[in-house]
């Protein structure tokens, strides 16, 4: 009877297939606990040199490899077991390879992760492993037995209850689990979220450290309003905005040596670390020209960036002012650059200087708006939607080259003023034909285009000496930044603050001032006064920036107890997200404000960073945080005084009849216009009335001829840094508000409203129309 059933076509009775699914399972627990294992293996060593770190590396992996071994045990080996044996015994083990592939596949994620520059592969991860267990659940023919569903809903209920417990109260552990790839970070936010009771983006508990959760007005993302009373952003200061701005910086009488009409040639190289030249003792000779002209000039060992990205570190240098001292507004990943901060080559050009810059269109387009009006022949070079490598550095040199011939054949009296900026060796890498370094991994690969761009520099040194031009120019090279390979867990750059991120080399040459090297901590903001003094030309605002000529010419010793600092702000201006540092020889301490995460270091014995001391040596980090602490407050303080003194006054435009707008404000009129295809402005001019007024918001809406409003944009007066609550009667304020449009071709109309608690209180007003920019 059996035999005649199967032959009239009766399903074939299967066995369970349980060794398929252990099989299987066995490869997803098997991927956990490889990237667990080697997370553990990357950490080993700096476990071994600081033992605090081995409770929050066995917290965070031991829990994480527990959950998925009793996740895989409960959840997969069942419904796989049941999905296998519905297949035929000969493709059985076919389906099982295929499941355990995919594993296999994601362990991949990791260097895939790293050739995609950090971009998530959690996704899809999670897709793979969603849909396996999808299969697998629909492949069953009966419920779970109830004891597997209690015990699963057990195990499931006081693990996530003890991970919560462990997030909110281990600081190391929740650093730790942010800063993984994956879908940790995604947990992380989704209990911020929860637990945030205002709606104001961040939360009192699991990290968020906010003040007031009850206040949306004050958290660490909040803009602190210096001289209300009231600590806005949390950080136990509320600046006074009172205190007398600053002078100019003092510059000493010249040498006779040094009084000539130099030339400058200022070269910025991007992503470079000083410890990867062999003029700071790296042992490959990446880049013997820069070494060459080092040799002859002044060396500091320990320079830093202001800024560890190059948005921020570039206008930052040449201004001599810290990230948090400019006058920049932010337009999606962009800024826009201020023309009241003077740079270094808007002094250079208002003193007789010409004025030139050579950059890659990439750049040029990504990043500033406004750079390109502090020269007088601003050149881009390349395709402005792919990046600056290759042959766009060779462009470079020849541009510079040419406009040095230009200015020799034009016969012009004045001297010129130069810069140029090297994209290499920034991510991606691409292998350098020919490099001594080989390819076999992205580090050969990152010293190859250092050696390549100095080639490119070598090139415009010999020019310099072929045209007898290298006993009149100055020389200066840096960088924006560093770059990093893991030394603490990320690469690139723009995510730490450690001396691979953020150390540079900072080298100047001038033919008869003498050679040394500085072992001081200073900063590439200093570049810029240095030039200035040695130039002849004004000394700008003491926001920071010193001059090392006197050090340069012997006059004055090293500042070795120099603060330095150093900002990372990796979302535009986010303060929650905001990383600071202060280099005090020997020390360097690392804060985390929004996370209330310290760290100290002490670079004599411990270059590497690898031993954290905050907890040893309590006294230097208390006395370093208030230090930072300070610095930032008066920062903000000055640069309210400085928005303030630009936008505030009490003359109304000649012609204009002020018009009633909402309470306490009346409106006096406004334009709008473009500043080029994608970057638009409104102007807005008011004057406040009376005592008291409510605090608005001004709303500026762009619609295009359709009627289709395009773009909606709500700030606060000034950058939501001069509420209308503290506006005094009779003031005039004058606000620029920047945002970013795409038109479509199609001509577009500014308005303009104010708004209280998201209702509209007056207008909308048309402030004017902008015919499409090509």
């Amino acid at each position: 009877p059996a035999r005649a059933s199967v032959a009239a076509g009766a399903p074939e009775r299967r066995g369970p297939a349980w060794t398929e699914a252990a099989a299987v399972v066995a490869g997803w627990v098997a991927l956990a606990l490889a990237l667990v294992g080697a997370r553990l293996g990357d950490l080993a060593l700096d476990v071994l040199r600081d033992l605090e770190l081995l409770g929050p590396v066995l917290r965070v992996g031991l829990i994480g490899a527990g959950l998925a071994a009793i996740t895989g045990g409960l959840l997969l080996v069942g419904p796989l077991a049941r999905l296998l044996a519905r297949v035929p015994r000969r493709r059985r083990w076919t389906l099982a390879v295929l499941l355990l592939a995919l594993p296999a596949g994601l362990a991949l994620a990791d260097p895939a992760g790293a050739l995609l520059k950090d971009i998530s592969l959690a996704g899809p991860m999670l897709g793979g492993l969603a849909l396996t267990v999808a299969v697998a659940r629909l492949a069953r023919r009966s419920p779970p037995p109830s004891w597997r569903i209690a015990a699963l809903a057990l195990l499931t209920a006081g693990l996530g209850a003890g991970g919560v417990v462990v997030y909110d109260r281990d600081l190391d552990a929740r650093v730790a689990v942010d800063e993984a790839r994956g879908a940790a970070r995604w947990v992380g936010a989704g209990l911020r979220r929860l637990a945030d009771r205002d709606g104001d983006g961040v939360a009192a508990m699991f990290g968020g450290r906010d003040c007031d959760d009850a206040d949306p007005a004050r958290s660490p993302a909040a803009i602190e309003i210096p001289g209300d009373g009231i600590d806005q952003d949390c950080d136990g200061i509320d600046p006074d905005p009172t205190a007398a701005g600053p002078d100019r910086i003092t510059f000493t009488p010249r040498p006779r040596a040094a009084r000539k009409r130099w030339n400058l040639l200022w070269i910025t190289i991007d992503a470079v670390r000083a410890d990867r030249l062999e003029l700071y003792g790296y042992a490959r000779e990446t880049a013997p020209n820069i070494a060459a002209i080092g040799a002859q000039g002044l060396v500091f060992e320990r320079a830093y960036t202001p800024a560890g990205r190059t948005l921020y570190a570039i206008p930052a240098m040449f201004s001599g002012r810290p990230v948090g001292l400019m006058n920049v507004d932010h337009v999606g990943s962009q800024i826009v650059l201020s023309g009241d901060d003077e740079m270094i080559f808007d002094r250079l050009r208002e003193a007789g200087w010409q004025t030139v810059a050579h950059v890659g269109a990439a750049l040029a387009r990504y990043t500033w708006f406004g750079i390109e009006q502090r020269f007088e022949d601003f050149r881009t070079h390349g395709d402005a939607t792919s990046p600056d490598k290759g042959d766009v550095a060779e462009l470079l040199t020849a541009g510079v080259i040419a406009s040095i011939d230009a200015h020799r054949a034009a016969l012009d009296p004045r001297p010129w003023a130069i810069w140029t900026h090297y994209y290499e060796p920034h991510a991606p890498y691409r292998p350098v034909p020919g490099s001594p370094f080989g390819v076999a991994n992205h580090s050969d690969i990152y010293d190859g285009e250092i050696n390549f761009v100095d080639r490119e520099i070598g090139a415009l040194w010999q020019a310099l000496v072929d045209r007898g031009l290298d006993d009149e120019t100055v020389i200066v090279i840096t960088s924006d930044h560093g770059e990093t390979f893991g030394e603490h867990g990320q690469r690139y750059h723009g995510r730490q603050l450690y001396d691979e991120s953020v150390r540079v080399p900072l080298v100047f040459y001038a033919k008869g001032l003498p050679h040394r090297r500085i072992d001081a901590p200073v900063s590439t903001i200093d570049a810029a006064e240095t030039v200035a003094h040695l130039f002849g030309v004004r000394p700008g605002y003491a926001y920071g920036a010193r001059t090392h000529l006197p050090l340069w010419l012997g006059q004055a010793e090293p500042e070795l107890d120099r603060r330095v600092f150093i900002d990372n702000l990796p979302h535009n201006d986010r303060p929650d997200r905001r990383l600071t540092a202060v280099v005090e020889w020997p020390w360097k301490y690392i804060v985390d404000i929004a996370r209330g995460r310290e760290e100290l270091y002490h670079l004599k014995t411990d270059p590497a960073e690898k031993r954290e001391l905050s907890r040893k040596y309590p006294d230097v980090t208390r006395g370093l945080a208030r230090a930072v602490r300070e610095e930032l407050a008066a920062r903000q303080a000055a640069d309210l005084r400085s928005l303030l003194a630009r936008r505030v006054g009490d003359a109304v435009p000649e012609g204009v009849t002020p018009t009633p707008a909402a309470e306490g404000i009346e409106w006096l009129g406004g334009e709008a216009r473009g500043e080029n295809a994608r970057l638009y402005t409104v102007t807005t001019r008011w004057r406040a009335t009376g005592e008291r007024r409510p605090d608005y918001t001004v709303r500026v809406e762009w619609v295009d001829e359709a009627g289709e409003v395009r773009r909606t944009h709500d700030v606060g007066p000034l950058a939501g840094r001069h509420p209308t609550s503290r506006w005094r009667a009779g003031d005039v304020v004058t606000d620029e508000i920047r945002v970013g449009v795409r038109p479509g071709g199609r001509t577009l109309t500014g308005r303009v409203s104010l708004m209280s608690r998201g209702e509209r209180a007056w207008g909308p007003t048309p402030v004017g129309s902008v015919a499409p920019i090509e």
